[in-house]
């Protein structure tokens, strides 16, 4: 229960532990998709395991804490001779981070429509993505 007297400290504390805990549930839940009473497709499991990993990875860039994970690594390799884009950028949301990646997923795989159709919803702002 938060008081006048309730530190910063003891209020990330109380608010943390609130938090993880419907994570934690929500987490369970997700992993219940894998079920027999569920079907889904490999690449359907590999996208949520993907998404999740992407959410831990900007959540310990916030934190400013070191994250490494295999699917973390894999997915942020450059490929095929691609040079990464200089400048500054806005900071992105995390589900700006999630279309970005999906969108070179589907341009990896040579489905360019689905990926026109993510930045045309990201573009125009129409959160239509496929």
């Amino acid at each position: 229960m938060s008081t006048n007297t309730e530190t910063k400290h003891e209020r990330f504390l109380r608010l943390a532990e609130r938090r993880l805990n419907r994570a934690k549930k929500e987490l369970r839940l997700i992993g219940q998709l894998a079920s027999s009473n569920y079907e889904n497709t490999p690449r359907e499991a590999q996208e949520i395991v993907r998404i999740l990993d992407e959410g831990v990875r900007n959540i310990a860039g916030i934190f400013g804490v070191e994250y490494a994970s295999r699917i973390g690594k894999a997915s942020t390799q450059i490929t095929n001779g691609a040079q990464p884009i200089g400048g500054t950028f806005r900071k992105i949301s995390v589900i700006d981070e999630i279309e970005i990646v999906r969108t070179l997923e589907h341009l990896r795989a040579g489905r360019t429509e689905e990926a026109t159709l993510i930045l045309r919803s990201a573009v125009t702002g129409t959160g239509k993505a496929a």
